[in-house]
């Protein structure tokens, strides 16, 4: 069978007299004006949809839209972001300054002060120690600080409060003291 003779049998419009060209054209004519019939009346030349809204819906998705990107604004840090660890045991509190990718850029601990045997488990030294990190960060240009607390020592409230008054902005503060689950045998009480 011939190509004209298939699409005469499917198309009974188109006769047999034409050529085989002519038919071929005006089946694709015929095909393409079903598929402008099936199209809705409002397709712009991209092909994308033209979207029917109110005033007021577009208004409301607009808002919306700042809003997002005003609070990621919030979230983003002017100036420069560090970290202290604070190790607080029951006899020194140690503080140390790390960067964004983890490299120590200072130290301190209230043995390093001058505070000798029982004054080093003291608030006060945990205090003093921390006001001398404060002064080495400000050095550094650090303005942000994110707190990470380990340990069971006096100085940890006390160390904590020198930081918050010092002027550097605490991002978070994150305590990570470790739990025993009935790991090591307590050592033997003492006798007075």
């Amino acid at each position: 069978m011939k190509y004209a003779e298939i699409l005469s049998k499917n198309k009974p419009e188109i006769s047999q007299n034409k050529k085989e060209s002519d038919v071929v054209s005006l089946y694709r004519q015929k095909k393409s004006n079903e598929h402008k019939d099936n199209r809705p009346e409002d397709i712009t030349k991209k092909g994308y949809y033209k979207q029917k809204t109110d005033f007021l819906s577009f208004q409301k998705k607009k808002k919306r839209k700042t809003t997002l990107s005003r609070n990621s604004k919030k979230n983003k840090i002017k100036g420069v972001l560090g970290k202290i660890y604070i190790s607080t045991t029951k006899n020194n509190t140690i503080l140390t300054l790390v960067d964004t990718k983890g490299n120590t850029k200072g130290w301190s601990c209230s043995g390093s002060l001058g505070f000798k045997n029982a004054r080093k488990s003291t608030t006060y030294a945990a205090q003093a120690a921390a006001e001398s990190l404060v002064k080495k960060a400000k050095i550094f240009g650090y303005t942000h600080m994110r707190l990470s607390v380990k340990g069971l020592g006096r100085g940890k409230q006390s160390c904590l409060r020198a930081l918050t008054k010092s002027g550097l902005k605490i991002v978070s503060l994150e305590d990570r003291t470790g739990v025993p689950y009935n790991g090591c045998r307590a050592s033997k009480k003492r006798r007075v």
